[in-house]
């Protein structure tokens, strides 16, 4: 009997100390902040299923999101910044990238939430409507050649709460402004036969993205009012150009505010369909190079891949970023495709460098304010 007295106090004891740490945690949880936010697919399909981990140091806690996507996720106590992942249970893992976001705790109280990337794209207007595309991040990332990017450019710079950091225009300012620019050294004039042959060219292209990009400017109307070019794509011919086309992109922190794009003559807008057209102004709206897939956008190096036309695989990778960058609008969306390359292991590309005002305004041909700083992408020509 003393033997069995002895266990049960033990048990009563084990018992006591397993309530008090269960209390213990329960407590904690019932008073740590809690982490709300939402998730969304940028193809616009259930994420029932989807569920959201948070973890600091060794503690974590996950929950499944509800039929709107939505979360609140206790955040466990603890120092320095706390991980927060978002994953399709078994079921559905096939269906999207999860992604890795990072907050700081004092960050906690606002909002945060994820446009998760679906692993394939159904396309659903445009030249392949109907057609589906494998989204694969890696392949989109890889630099075409050692000293360029891939077809999704990393714009880097510091990540705010309303966008993300792939570059492209701010979707607000989609379709963009293009106008023909004047040379004012007396150089090539863009006529009125060029800009017809131009506008079919490029009007072929929007057709096969099913999106329209674009928008006819007068330049009288696209010149800077306030001494800083922006919101505008300007076009002319160089014939001092080495290679048939030259883009020049620049970005901020919203995303590309101005492209100048040079075309080596106005001939090259009706060739092979207008093809040098259709891949400068992809570059024009933050669209890079790639050997990953045949595209309109494979440089002189990667023989056999050069298209035409933009490919099925173009279109699908173009409307996902134009998707993406539309969802982000709303500044608690603020995790996305590069949230998605840290989830997957992938290493994020490199930053552009950020360039002084010589060369920027070397790059446009007139004069910005002094304390005004820009970030600006190499050109990449045809």
């Amino acid at each position: 009997m003393r033997f069995r007295s002895i266990i049960h106090r033990r048990s009563r004891s084990v018992a006591g100390v397993v309530a008090t740490c269960l209390a213990t945690v329960a407590g904690a949880q019932s008073s740590a902040p809690v982490l709300r936010g939402r998730v969304v697919a940028a193809n616009g399909v259930s994420v029932a299923g989807v569920r959201v981990a948070v973890r600091s140091g060794l503690l974590a806690d996950t929950v499944t999101v509800d039929s709107a996507g939505a979360f609140a996720v206790p955040v466990p106590p603890g120092r320095g910044v706390v991980e927060v992942r978002a994953a399709a249970d078994s079921a559905s893992a096939a269906v999207f990238y999860p992604a890795l976001g990072i907050v700081r705790r004092d960050e906690v109280d606002d909002e945060h939430g994820f446009v998760l990337v679906p692993r394939v794209w159904a396309i659903a207007a445009g030249r392949y409507a109907g057609q589906a595309v494998e989204i694969d991040l890696a392949r989109a990332f890889r630099p075409a050649c050692g000293d360029c990017s891939g077809f999704f450019r990393f714009r880097g710079g510091r990540l705010t709460s309303t966008r993300g950091r792939t570059l492209t225009w701010p979707a607000q300012q989609l379709p963009v402004r293009v106008a023909f620019d004047r040379d004012r050294e007396g150089g090539p004039q863009l006529g009125a036969r060029d800009s017809a042959a131009f506008w079919t060219a490029a009007a072929a292209l929007e057709d096969a993205l099913g999106e329209r990009l674009f928008r006819a400017s007068s330049y009288p109307d696209a010149l800077p009012r306030d001494e800083t070019p922006g919101d505008v794509v300007l076009v002319r011919a160089d014939p001092t150009l080495r290679d048939a086309g030259l883009t020049t992109v620049v970005s901020g922190e919203d995303g590309i505010s101005y492209a100048a794009v040079r075309f080596q003559t106005p001939g090259l807008f009706t060739e092979r369909g207008g093809d040098v057209v259709q891949h400068e102004m992809l570059h024009s709206v933050g669209i890079g190079h790639t050997c990953s897939w045949r595209s309109v956008m494979a440089p002189a190096g990667c023989p056999g891949q050069r298209a035409d036309v933009a490919t099925p695989q173009d279109v699908a990778h173009v409307q996902l970023l134009l998707r993406m960058r539309a969802l982000q609008r709303d500044p608690a969306l603020r995790w996305g495709m590069e949230e998605a390359l840290d989830a997957a292991g992938i290493a994020r590309p490199a930053a552009p460098p950020t360039l002084r005002q010589a060369s920027f305004r070397h790059a446009i041909e007139g004069p910005i304010p002094a304390p005004t700083r820009v970030r600006i992408i190499i050109p990449h020509g045809t």
